[in-house]
């Protein structure tokens, strides 16, 4: 795969949040290249890295590597320049699926809602 199309894959798994995205291609650069577990198939892969923090943090690990190509150094800056984004949208996603299962929690126990635990 040429390293143009996989940067523009990779941004495209990061503008869309979606892990769902990832090609074979990029799965295959991104599993060996950065160190991402590579699980048993990409789909394992994408399940793992749903919350795209946990991949964004796996390539911001190596930042500091002196040795990176260039395609690497732009993944790198690509997971920089998108990090505080959807550290922001997956806390807030988060977050609302905790609240709600504290709503369904509350509703199926009958619990007021100034409860003590």
């Amino acid at each position: 795969m040429k390293n143009e199309n996989i940067i523009k894959q990779f941004e495209k798994v990061l503008k869309s949040r979606l892990s769902s995205n990832i090609t074979k291609g990029l799965y295959d650069y991104l599993h060996i290249r950065f160190g991402c577990i590579a699980h048993y198939d990409r789909n394992g892969f994408m399940a793992h890295y749903e919350d795209l923090r946990d991949l964004v943090n796996q390539i911001l690990r190596y930042e500091k590597d002196f040795n990176l190509e260039d395609i690497e150094k732009k993944i790198v800056n690509l997971a920089r320049q998108y990090k505080n984004e959807i550290d922001k949208e997956f806390e807030r996603k988060e977050k609302e699926e905790d609240l709600n299962t504290i709503r369904i929690l509350i509703s199926k126990w009958n619990l007021p809602v100034n409860f003590n635990l």
